[in-house]
């Protein structure tokens, strides 16, 4: 203790540090010291006369190390002191806690948060009824590294099997036209090809050819396109479209907000004209109503009535396809008068007529003369003889002959045919009339040319005496054959016309052709339509022999001629095509291929008893999206009424398909807002409410009589769910002693000593407690064992916003149920107000009061409520009414919440003017993009310095640090950069934004990028707009908010500046 003392003076002039603190302070300065001036204060004491004898100041010392403890204890004691002192303020406090106490002071409580709501859906055994109970729990599939959440429905949910999935009308009758381009036929094995005939049994029934086979194995059906005589024109290639284009085609589609609905089903609007309309279902409901016998039955009589006839008409296939008869047999051999083969010719059809003719002179006189075949034409040719005519007739297997002369007298008959024969004129002309055979002749002489000419049936042929001649037609099978050298010989041949016209004989056996069914005789150079399509009267196996050959066929007696009287040869049906054995195909119904959209819905089914006012969801792959497949979305509509009825026919001159049977049509309460892929569309009739939370019921405990008794719930954060009131939210908890329920209150100071009521506290640990009265302020819990029993539930906050789909456990299984899910995801959970934004929050609910006078309560009553984050509020004026117009964001601008927003413009309502309108709207979304080139100083790391830069500007410009309509400076940006340790200078190259607005229209989209990736330089100041009235539209213009955003790194780029 003897060691020299150093710098007394300096150490006696220590002293306590100042706490004087300007207002405005984010951090109180309330220490006197810390070590370092309790130290040196405590050894400038030493200076005292009375310890002149302490010399030492070594810390080694016994008695400077009793001083050095004390001034550590001192600095421990001055750290807490200025920490318990901020707590006490609400702008310092850095615990949530201390903000709560705070609050508390005030008669005020933070924000409990909100429970996520979601609309699910129920699937049910089909022929199930059941009604599910509310509170029935259902459980999300969590993710990786998240916990299952529970929810509960908020009403009990009449359902039923039928109505899990209320599948829209996919197909419907196929209307057969000539112009039908496509067919679908049931099943896979429809056993067609292309080219295969198909007959169209319509009006007129038509024959086409098939162009395509498509077996559709998951419709069980197979589709066949039809030939098509006129080619479908190819469009022009479309060029492509610039990128911005595209971005604004898909913005405007996927932006666009689901169908706006009434809230509930109280406030539908009805009337009596649809209600009772003579297609709604209230009808047969009423009618089952006053003739309860109908009722087993009567939905599935109406279910199977066709409105509409059954179909007539059909399409059938052919499974043979056959010839004629003899369609391939050789020529006829012709040969001459000693049976040499000298030419072919044509087959008559069914035969043909022979009449042989000999014509002579009565006397032999002329035999002795120079040109006896002369004479004997002279002699036959006289004025006074009687020429003598041998006719003999061959016709089929009938044979006759006769001889007599032409004199004047009737000839006798030949066999069963008649002839009349005649010698008269000048000079003299002989005529043979066979009417019975339709063929007649007349021949004269002509002396100076020594020719003898003979016309008959189209035949003029002069021929020299003493000459032979013929002359033949193939096409007709006749043939005229003269000679000359020994009187007149004269043979006619003609094919006969077939009788019956409606008998084949076709070029084999088919055992499989029946009676009734169709046939087409196509002809190939006939024109189209094919030359006849009639059906089976009689079928027959035959033996034929005919055209040189013979056969066993199939004989077809056909409803309708399929030969002309005309067809005399069997060149007229070689060409034939029969097309027979045809089999009726089994229709599928064709496929709807328009969308689903708009406010009616047709279903494939009819569904009986389903009432209006339900609650549905409509969900499938978009089609509203242009260029874009694979896109799904839902909406939840509100059923304003159900029709049961029939779908007009696609044309409409067609009037209702055939077969067209009742089906139930959905009225809903406003158009979707989406257009759906019509086979993907699932409509989901067992729809409720659920809300984030697990119920649970407690004894909390035994009254005892005692003045302010308190209880404390075992679990934890306890829910609140939505509601139209001035917090917006609503407790789950339900308290009850010896099962009387009390009522929760918000202070018990107004609340008289037989008031059965409580308030609630709920601490930074989440853990609620509930305080009965004193009996003067509330009633004491009476005395009871176990008598004060608690129902709520536990579950709040964002966790609570779950995804589409993922809710898919049930945790309660009532009768029938067998699965659930969530088409629509799971929004509107808001967590707790944090520290921050309960300090914004703690002033503002003792500032409004819950009534609202000015502009400002409007946007300070908004921000206290239950799920919004930032509100602003503007008096505006459209030019016909002044509103107020209240702008609103969410805590996390990634999710909207417009069933809360419905609720606070209900409560603004409410506490306001109701003289005065008040909307609410969500704001517009501003994202800041900023681009810079930074110096730094020293030796740092430019990844350390980044990552800090990008740190400090997200907490300075991130969401939740702006305001709605709160500008931004580019001297902001420039001083948060630069406050960055290792931050040499800064030079910001860009400094832009582009808003919700920008990305309407593609020009607007155009000109923003354009500026943005422009050298003009940065924006000495982004402003941002407030809310307005649109002059062009007079409408409201939300407020805007910017801010930069985390989730999208590349609207900030930091760059390092060489040195």
């Amino acid at each position: 203790m003897t060691a020299p003392c150093s710098s007394c003076a300096a150490e006696q002039s220590a002293s306590p540090l100042s706490m004087t603190n300007r207002p405005g302070l984010s951090t109180l300065s309330y220490r006197v010291g810390n070590y370092a001036t309790f130290f040196d204060m405590m050894k400038g004491q030493l200076s005292q006369s009375s310890l002149a004898g302490l010399r030492t100041r070594e810390t080694s010392d016994p008695a400077i190390a009793l001083l050095d403890a004390w001034a550590i204890v001192a600095d421990v004691l001055t750290f807490y002191q200025e920490r318990i002192a901020n707590e006490g303020y609400l702008r310092t406090a850095v615990e949530r806690r201390s903000v709560l106490e705070l609050a508390n002071l005030v008669g005020s409580s933070l924000r409990p948060g909100v429970s996520a709501s979601v609309n699910i859906a129920y699937t049910l055994e089909q022929n199930s009824v059941a009604t599910i109970p509310v509170g029935s729990r259902v459980q999300s599939l969590p993710a990786q590294d998240q916990l299952p959440q529970s929810f509960e429905i908020s009403d009990d949910l009449p359902a039923r099997g039928a109505w899990s999935n209320l599948a829209p009308r996919l197909t419907r009758p196929q209307i057969l036209t000539p112009n039908t381009s496509t067919v679908y036929v049931a099943g896979l094995t429809a056993n067609l090809k292309p080219n295969d005939p198909l007959l169209f049994v319509a009006s007129p029934p038509a024959l086409q050819r098939v162009a395509a086979v498509e077996v559709q194995t998951p419709q069980g059906r197979t589709k066949v396109d039809i030939q098509q005589t006129v080619p479908t024109p190819v469009a022009a290639p479309v060029a492509p479209a610039a990128l911005t284009t595209s971005l604004v085609d898909l913005i405007k589609p996927l932006t666009k907000a689901p169908a706006g609905f009434p809230a509930n089903a109280v406030e539908l609007a009805r009337n009596m004209s649809r209600t009772f309309d003579q297609h709604s279902a209230v009808v047969p409901a009423a009618l089952r109503t006053l003739n309860p016998a109908m009722r087993a039955g009567f939905f599935t009589a109406l279910k199977n009535e066709a409105v509409t006839p059954p179909v007539s008409s059909g399409v059938h296939a052919f499974r043979v396809k056959a010839a004629p008869f003899g369609h391939n047999a050789p020529l006829k051999p012709v040969t001459d008068e000693k049976g040499v083969v000298i030419d072919t010719e044509e087959w008559p059809l069914v035969g043909g007529t022979s009449i042989k003719i000999v014509l002579s002179a009565p006397s032999e006189s002329w035999r002795d003369r120079d040109d006896p075949a002369l004479a004997h034409i002279e002699a036959l040719f006289s004025d006074y003889a009687h020429p003598l005519a041998f006719v003999q007739i061959e016709q089929g297997s009938e044979k006759a002959s006769q001889s007599f002369l032409i004199d004047g007298q009737t000839p006798p008959a030949i066999g069963r045919w008649h002839v009349d024969a005649s010698f008269a004129g000048s000079p003299k002309v002989i005529t043979l009339n066979f009417t019975d055979l339709g063929w007649s002749c007349t021949i004269t002489f002509e002396r100076g040319n020594s020719l003898i000419e003979v016309s008959g049936g189209g035949d003029d042929i002069k021929v020299p005496v003493g000459r032979t001649a013929t002359s033949s037609s193939s096409s007709t099978g006749r043939r005229l054959r003269i000679s000359t050298a020994n009187g007149i010989a004269i043979e006619h041949e003609a094919a006969i016309a077939p009788d019956p016209l409606n008998v084949v004989d076709l070029d084999s056996v088919y055992d499989q052709i029946v009676p009734q069914s169709w046939v087409v005789i196509d002809f190939a150079n006939a024109p189209q339509p094919p030359r006849l399509i009639t059906r089976v009267r009689d079928v027959q196996k035959v033996s034929v022999t005919n055209y040189g050959m013979s056969g066993r066929v199939t004989r077809l007696t056909l409803e309708d001629n399929w030969l002309a009287a005309t067809d005399l040869m069997l060149s007229a049906v070689r060409p034939a095509t029969i097309l027979a054995q045809s089999e009726l195909l089994d229709l599928a119904e064709e496929p709807i291929d328009s969308a689903i959209g708009g406010s009616e819905i047709e279903l494939g089914d009819l569904y009986g008893d389903l009432p209006s006012g339900r609650w549905l969801i409509v969900g499938g792959e978009r089609t509203d999206i242009p260029n874009t497949t694979g896109v799904n979305g839902a909406e939840l509509v509100l059923l304003a009424a159900v029709e049961q009825k029939t779908q007009l026919a696609d044309p409409p001159n067609v009037g209702k398909r055939q077969g067209e049977r009742l089906h139930t049509f959905l009225e809903l309460a406003a158009p979707l807002s989406y257009s759906y892929k019509r086979d993907t569309v699932t409509v989901y009739g067992n729809v409720v409410s659920a809300t984030h939370g697990e119920t649970r019921i407690e004894i909390l405990g035994s009254g005892n009589g005692q003045p302010m008794q308190q209880f404390t719930l075992r679990q934890g954060p306890l829910t609140h769910v939505k509601a139209a009131n001035p917090s917006g939210t609503q407790s789950t908890l339900e308290v009850r002693v010896n099962d009387i329920p009390w009522t929760e209150v918000a202070a018990l100071t107004k609340e008289g000593p037989f008031d059965r009521c409580y308030v609630t506290r709920t601490d930074d640990a989440d853990k609620t407690t509930i305080i009965f009265g004193d009996g003067v302020n509330g009633m004491c819990v009476p005395t009871g064992k176990e008598n004060v029993k608690a129902i709520y539930r536990t579950g709040l906050g964002s966790a609570g916003n779950v995804p589409t789909g993922a809710i898919s456990q049930l945790a309660t299984r009532p009768f029938g149920v067998k699965a659930v899910q969530s088409p629509l995801p799971a929004t509107g959970g808001v967590d707790r107000d944090g520290r921050d934004q309960g300090k914004a929050n703690v002033s503002l609910l003792a500032a409004t009061m819950d009534r609202l006078v000015s502009v400002q309560d409007y946007a300070d009553f908004a921000r206290t409520f239950g799920g919004v984050a930032k509100a602003i509020a503007a008096l505006l004026s459209d030019g016909h009414r002044e509103l107020v117009h209240v702008t609103v964001a969410p805590a996390d601008p990634n999710q909207g919440n417009s069933d809360q927003y419905q609720n606070l413009q209900q409560a603004l309502l409410d506490a306001g003017d109701p003289g005065l309108p008040v909307q609410v709207d969500a704001c517009e979304l501003v994202l800041l993009i900023i681009a810079a080139n930074v110096g730094l100083t020293g030796d740092r790391q430019w990844a350390e310095v980044e990552a800090d830069i990008r740190s400090a500007l997200l907490g300075a410009f991130g969401y939740d640090r702006r305001d709605l309509g709160q500008d931004i400076a580019l001297s902001e940006v420039i001083g948060a950069i630069q406050l960055v340790a290792g931050v040499a200078y800064v030079d910001v190259t860009t400094f832009d934004s582009i808003s919700t607005s920008d990305t309407k229209f593609d020009d607007s989209l155009k000109a923003k990028l354009a500026a943005i990736s422009s050298d003009a330089g940065p924006a000495p100041l982004i402003k941002v707009k407030g809310a307005s009235i649109d002059p062009v539209e007079l409408t409201v213009r939300s407020a805007q908010i910017a801010f930069l955003s985390a989730d999208l790194p590349d609207t900030l780029i930091l760059t390092r500046i060489a040195t």
